[in-house]
């Protein structure tokens, strides 16, 4: 989200590890969620240390933005599938209020300044 790993789990940590411990999850696995899920800040583009690495290294910015979404996506994902796993094994609570895919794609859809779909 910002970029950097503390900035993320210091700015977002705080509210991802009440909200999680608020819903029932266990405290060391909440606690490890959050610990695993900061480090894809520094990857995801945009990214603190790709931008000073390409000034120091004379590299493209955008060529360094291009080359960390692959691979922060694939980690995203790993961690998404095994927090999903253990998760279900651990029979850890579901939120009641989870969207559908289709209600996601509509909100997605839907202007953020107004009320009415942009096409």
């Amino acid at each position: 989200m910002s970029g950097s790993a503390l900035a993320d789990l210091g700015g977002l940590g705080q509210i991802e590890i009440k909200a999680m411990l608020d819903a029932g999850y266990d405290r060391r696995f909440t606690l490890g969620v959050t610990l695993a899920s900061s480090i894809l800040g520094p990857i995801i583009p945009p990214s603190i240390p790709a931008v000073i690495y390409a000034m120091n290294a004379d590299v493209s910015v955008t060529a360094m933005f291009l080359a960390g979404i692959g691979p922060g996506l694939l980690l995203a994902g790993l961690q998404m599938a095994f927090v999903g796993i253990i998760a279900t094994r651990r029979g850890f609570p579901e939120s009641p209020g989870r969207a559908s895919v289709s209600s996601s794609g509509a909100a997605a859809r839907r202007c953020p300044r107004c009320s009415h779909r942009c096409s």
